[in-house]
């Protein structure tokens, strides 16, 4: 499945920046959310996605902080995503956007 017909969010808004991290890395975390958009929301903007068609998945795994056992979601976007010129075109968007560079 390509992004043809899926809407890309703006880069520089917190769902492009989801979005883009989805697009590179094998699974996002709320924390690693949180540590390149510094909001702690990413449920919310993964809910936006998937209403918008992008087809995310959530595995929850099991971990431990300092005083219980805990689970938290991993999101990563299915296997039928391709990765073509249209989402490294965005991916590059949104680095830009982290930087500053767009709005």
């Amino acid at each position: 499945m390509s992004s043809d017909g899926l809407i890309f969010p703006r880069p520089w808004t917190c769902a492009g920046q989801l979005l883009g991290q989805l697009l590179v890395e094998a699974g996002v975390t709320h924390r690693r959310f949180d540590g390149l958009a510094s909001s702690m929301r990413a449920a919310i903007y993964i809910k936006r996605l998937r209403d918008a068609g992008w087809p995310i998945q959530t595995s929850l795994v099991a971990g431990a902080n300092r005083f219980e056992r805990v689970r938290y979601a991993v999101y990563r976007l299915a296997d039928v995503v391709t990765i073509g010129t249209a989402e490294e075109e965005f991916v590059a968007a949104c680095g830009l956007a982290a930087e500053g560079v767009l709005p």
